[in-house]
């Protein structure tokens, strides 16, 4: 029994690490293209999202699900991913703009409390639907 317990916590440690990684990089992104390139910050931020969105399958799928997903790519695991990502997306992009526009955040500030928002939803959504399968399998 504490042989599957370490299993999950160490499943959960990888998770949260690549989504620090990959949070830091779609957030760089955002930043990079909002401040020094001056993109708005609705249009930085989708992007920073879409190159997140890649970036994080990729990895869930090779290192934190590795055991128990099958080689190469799934196209309906995927989608399930995307749709995941969309969701917590828009509810994280309505809170950015509840920030910026009707409180008067900085948006580099509002940038940072909508990921956590996101973080938060694709987290628990990925968890429970996306590698649920895969998860049966492992512990």
């Amino acid at each position: 029994m504490s042989g599957v317990i370490s299993d999950i916590a160490r499943q959960f440690v990888v998770f949260c690490g690549i989504g620090v990684i990959n949070t830091a990089f779609g957030l760089g992104i955002i930043l990079i293209l909002s401040e020094a390139v001056g993109l708005h910050y609705i249009a930085a931020n989708a992007m920073g999202y879409a190159c997140g969105l890649v970036l994080a399958y990729i990895l869930h799928r090779n290192i934190t699900f590795k055991g128990s997903a099958a080689p190469g790519w799934s196209r309906s695991e995927f989608i399930v991913f995307t749709i995941i990502f969309l969701c917590a997306y828009l509810i994280q992009l309505g809170a950015l703009i509840l920030l910026v526009s009707a409180l008067s955040t900085p948006p580099w500030i509002a940038q940072i409390l909508a990921i956590s928002i996101y973080v938060t939803l694709n987290y628990m959504g990925n968890r429970m639907i996306t590698f649920q399968s895969n998860m049966k399998d492992s512990p």
